[in-house]
């Protein structure tokens, strides 16, 4: 873990066997505790990961009062519950992040039928479809699904400590994904939506709306009017 700003600590929560090798999640001191942006995987390497590099600066998770979500996919969400069940913490996500969150990680049967059929319609043989129709399934093995508290669009101002960090809808990515911009310190948040030597992936499927590569070029449209001197990302360095 390291201090990427003043109280703003960049922790790289490891991903076994992925080959992003970790995702940054964030946390933000206050006076009464502190904002875990991110989380991770839901796994005991991960959730002891947080709670070793933690108390390299004297804190437990237990502290943790706020939690952003910036969006629902596992690597950034699947911890959450976990974290929220010890601290009861109030939890930030967008409102259409929320609409996914049982079809993905609950009851994924509605979810993989629509799957199978849209796979089918776009050519996919006969022998490969049921394969591919539950290919990233055992992701839910990562999560605890849990809803968040506190429903967000855009436009908002989240308080973390002396950051007041503005809410900006950054869809493309995932539907819901939300960045955040402290327009004091010139801070940007930035999840999966912008990323330093790779791409985000922006994926057509069931959930991601008609056009989610014209959403992605809106949302970078959005982000490039933002005097930014420094971005946080979900992975790799700042």
């Amino acid at each position: 873990m390291k201090e990427v700003a003043g109280g703003i600590y960049q922790i790289p929560v490891p991903l076994p066997g992925s080959p992003l090798g970790h995702i940054n999640a964030y946390l933000i001191e206050a006076d009464n505790g502190y904002t875990l942006v991110d989380s991770g995987w839901d796994t005991d390497e991960a959730f002891n990961f947080l709670k070793e590099q933690m108390a390299g600066i004297g804190a437990r998770p237990e502290e943790i009062y706020q939690i952003i979500i910036t969006h629902i996919h596992p690597d950034h969400y699947g911890l959450a519950g976990r974290v929220k069940r010890l601290t009861k913490a109030r939890m930030y996500a967008h409102y259409l992040e929320k609409e996914y969150i049982r079809s993905r990680y609950v009851n994924m049967d509605r979810l993989l039928q629509q799957l199978e059929k849209w796979l089918e319609v776009n050519g996919v043989p006969a022998d490969e479809l049921e394969s591919l129709k539950i290919a990233s399934t055992s992701m839910a093995r990562v999560v605890v699904p849990i809803m968040p508290d506190a429903l967000l669009n855009g436009g908002e101002t989240i308080t973390a400590g002396s950051f007041n960090l503005k809410v900006f809808w950054t869809p493309g990515h995932s539907p819901g994904h939300i960045s955040l911009y402290e327009p004091e310190q010139k801070i940007l948040m930035s999840g999966d939506h912008i990323l330093p030597g790779i791409t985000p992936n922006i994926g057509l499927h069931p959930q991601s709306g008609s056009n989610p590569l014209k959403q992605y070029f809106q949302s970078l449209n959005t982000v490039r009017e933002l005097e930014a001197d420094l971005v946080l990302p979900g992975h790799r360095q700042p």
